[in-house]
């Protein structure tokens, strides 16, 4: 596929970006879409859906383009792939939003996800700074760390949603 990629003439590459930009977004789509329906017959709250499932995946594109290149041994793009991701999310599309309508943000999940989003971006400074390789080791960590997180976060919405039903089921006469 290179060697196609490589030697096509520049239409040709710009008509396989486009295709494959509409299929990655399309199969996003149904992805995120299949797992939110999934979710819902489980009677999983939209704030997990929305932490877990949507965000991964939103985040299965980069991963895949991280992948392949790592694979390919270009461990700048998967880097900064991810850089750019976080920036992206964090500036433009918060931004757009922001200028469509005002975007109210629930003080106590900024309180909860704000010191772990500091906490991991500090650990891959320091993992990263440590002979300036990730290695199998880091990588565990990490997953490990959204692992717990995702853990977390579950435990701690379906605690929130029992304390909310039961303080429902004392206020009814």
């Amino acid at each position: 596929m290179e060697n196609f990629i490589n030697n096509a003439p520049f239409i040709v590459v710009l008509l396989c970006l486009i295709v494959g930009f509409v299929f990655l977004v399309k199969g996003a789509d149904l992805f995120v879409e299949g797992s939110s329906n999934v979710a819902k017959r489980f009677k999983v709250p939209s704030l997990i859906i929305g932490l877990t499932i949507v965000a991964m995946g939103t985040s299965l594109p980069e991963t895949a383009v991280s992948v392949a290149a790592s694979i390919a041994h270009n461990n700048t793009l998967a880097v900064s792939n991810v850089t750019g991701s976080n920036i992206f999310n964090l500036m433009v599309v918060i931004g757009v939003c922001a200028l469509m309508t005002p975007v109210v943000v629930d003080g106590a999940s900024l309180k909860r996800d704000f010191p772990f989003s500091m906490i991991c971006a500090i650990l891959l400074l320091v993992m990263g700074t440590i002979g300036m390789i990730l290695g199998r080791a880091d990588g565990i960590i990490l997953l490990g760390c959204f692992a717990g997180y995702i853990f977390y976060l579950i435990r701690h919405t379906l605690k929130q949603n029992r304390q909310s039903s039961d303080e429902e089921v004392d206020e009814i006469p």
